[in-house]
């Protein structure tokens, strides 16, 4: 289901759902506020999970946490899956033309020892 009148960032906000391709975090049920984001983001990871531990923060601040977490965590998932997909790519196509020079070296072989049998 795509996201009528609205870019994939805003599917969540305007329809209660995830963009296509991202699955919903645990607890998630809404988009993290901006001024929670921003504040997460300067505290950093393992600043906010201490503080989450610690209980300092109310319900909607702790959803919004750990959809924040799951969200940091997950992006440097992707990027390094990203990475090695390119990495496995580049090297198919190396080994796919290898594996064509070899078969027509193959080939130009085959010819040139049936070529020296069936000169008169």
């Amino acid at each position: 289901m795509e996201c009528a009148g609205a870019t994939p960032p805003n599917c969540e906000a305007d329809l209660g759902h995830p963009p296509p391709g991202r699955a919903r975090a645990e607890g998630e049920g809404e988009v993290i506020r901006q001024r929670y984001r921003e504040a997460f983001e300067q505290l950093g990871a393992v600043d906010l999970t201490q503080r989450l531990n610690a209980g300092l923060y109310d319900e909607d601040k702790r959803k919004a946490a750990r959809i924040w977490l799951d969200e940091h965590e997950h992006g440097e998932d992707r990027g390094y899956k990203a990475e090695q997909l390119k990495l496995q790519r580049r090297a198919d196509l190396k080994s796919t033309i290898a594996l064509v020079v070899a078969g027509l070296a193959l080939i130009v072989s085959a010819f040139a020892v049936l070529g020296r049998h069936y000169t008169p």
